[in-house]
């Protein structure tokens, strides 16, 4: 084994053992080992008093909104898994480190986006809702990330102004599809415009029903092979035409290859690739 594999080992062993550390105290303080009856305890009182951000494990600052989904999770764990997809940030972490640019598309509060401003050397995050831009903007200033550049747009396959239906869950805002009461236009662009001549290493887009649009809108950088890598939310019922996905070869974020007639039936993140 080498030294690299059997560091990864140790960090995954001393993680495990801290999460344990963290549960045996939680079950003193509460008196129950019910995980879902600690949890419930947790949110009622980061509801109380929710932090206003939170220095993650990954070693930046992190200013917080009040949903559940995100930012009580990395509250209290320091980190961030997405649909019970323990896979994700490190496959994102690895990624992006040594990248010359990284796009995250649907920033939210930017776990991605300053995960990544850690190792690339150019991150530029696309968040149209105002309040989850203007933390962004916060923890830009908190973390003086140089390289980081952020912008108040949707993503989709025209340019011009869309709808925004706005969520009371602040992650789950959406171009495509009504998700609450309010509604407010947004400027929007596509990724051919904002990057006409650059090369992506990385794409990541968690846009709410919107990534087919996201991709529609790349149509020139996929055929010019100008993105490396996407990380995407796939739900099928969002999906009428998977022809965006032509010239990728798609993952599971754990590795595992899917054939494009065999794609997952429910919620979860695919890895893409340009076929070789």
């Amino acid at each position: 084994m080498g030294v690299e594999a059997f560091a990864g080992r140790v960090n995954v062993t001393l993680n495990r053992f801290s999460k344990y550390l963290s549960y045996a105290a939680y079950v003193l303080q509460y008196r129950t080992l019910s995980k879902r009856k600690i949890r419930e305890r947790r949110w009622s009182e980061y509801r109380r008093k929710p932090p206003e951000f939170v220095q993650t494990l990954e070693g930046f600052y992190l200013y917080l909104s009040h949903d559940k989904e995100v930012s009580f999770r990395i509250a209290i764990t320091g980190t961030y898994t997405d649909v019970g997809d323990r896979y994700i940030t490190p496959l994102f972490k690895k990624l992006a480190n040594g990248s010359s640019l990284v796009v995250d598309v649907g920033a939210n509060i930017g776990w991605f986006t300053f995960l990544a401003a850690k190792g690339a050397k150019r991150v530029v995050a696309f968040e149209p809702e105002p309040r989850n831009l203007a933390l962004l903007e916060r923890s830009k200033q908190k973390n003086r990330c140089q390289n980081v550049e952020i912008m108040g747009r949707a993503i989709s396959d025209n340019v011009g102004s869309v709808t925004l239906s706005v969520s009371d869950n602040p992650g789950h805002h959406s171009i495509v599809r009504k998700v609450g009461d309010a509604e407010m236009q947004v400027p929007a662009t596509t990724l051919d415009a904002a990057f006409p001549t650059e090369t992506i290493d990385l794409l990541k887009i968690d846009a709410e029903g919107a990534e087919a649009l996201a991709l529609r809108g790349a149509a020139r950088l996929i055929a010019e092979r100008r993105i490396k890598a996407v990380i995407m939310e796939w739900n099928v019922e969002v999906w009428d035409d998977i022809t965006p996905l032509e010239g990728f070869e798609l993952f599971k974020t754990d590795g595992e290859a899917l054939k494009r007639n065999q794609l997952p039936k429910g919620l979860c993140n695919l890895y893409l690739r340009p076929s070789s």
